[in-house]
């Protein structure tokens, strides 16, 4: 089962692999403002398509896969990688659980808000973000003039799998209100929902589960808007 099907405006997907660069993306992705309504069947988003966006930022709720599609889609774009949460860590020198035990959610906040504002500068990037990090209003502006957003979604249930299957769960983002982590998740996710589409250029759903068939889907997005 494909993950989405892509409609595409200019050209048809050959299934032969492209190649992908930064002029790519200038010539062919960004030439047009009506790219911004394509109808895809996970969704319809305007975008600015009047800045270049030389790299892409993935966004969503925990659990939907942003790290490993993330991954997978740098190497098939031959850019780098970053994970806003491995940073943190880095910067912190501990686990975040850890971080948030001993210093509270503030100073996580704080450092993820950091880390944020300096991936703005990343050029050929794919950046993976926490949950969270939508809630820092005032950086997205910055990143959404010079990066491209994708918001990963999946459904509720398949989600609620994924968390109860996965016993480090709780260690690698402890609870923001100390209920159960599925209640707290849907509840969380109902909030934030509002700020992913705000900020998203385009909504990829990853219910399929397959995240080679999702990177392909999203470099026909790239290619052959």
């Amino acid at each position: 089962m494909a993950c989405c099907q892509v409609r595409t405006y200019g050209g048809e997907p050959t299934g032969r692999r492209q190649p992908f660069s930064i002029d790519t993306i200038r010539l062919l992705g960004y030439r047009d403002v009506r790219l911004g309504r394509m109808n895809l069947n996970y969704g319809v988003n305007e975008m600015n398509c009047n800045q270049t966006k030389p790299s892409i930022v993935l966004v969503g709720a925990r659990a939907v896969g942003k790290t490993t599609i993330g991954r997978k889609l740098a190497e098939s774009l031959g850019f780098a990688f970053c994970d806003t949460d491995e940073l943190i860590r880095e910067r912190a020198g501990c686990a975040i659980a850890d971080l948030v035990a001993e210093q509270g959610w503030p100073a996580f906040r704080a450092l993820e808000r950091e880390v944020l504002v300096g991936c703005v500068e990343r050029e050929s990037t794919v950046v993976a973000t926490g949950g969270g990090a939508v809630l820092h209003l005032d950086v997205w502006p910055q990143i959404k003039r010079r990066m491209l957003v994708f918001w990963l979604t999946a459904p509720l249930a398949v989600v609620r799998a994924r968390l109860e299957a996965d016993p480090h769960s709780a260690s690698l983002r402890p609870s923001l209100t100390g209920e159960d982590v599925v209640q707290e998740y849907e509840r969380v996710l109902r909030q934030r929902e509002p700020l992913y589409r705000d900020v998203a250029d385009r909504i990829i759903d990853c219910d399929a589960l397959d995240s080679d068939r999702i990177v392909s889907d999203i470099m026909k997005i790239l290619v052959f808007s």
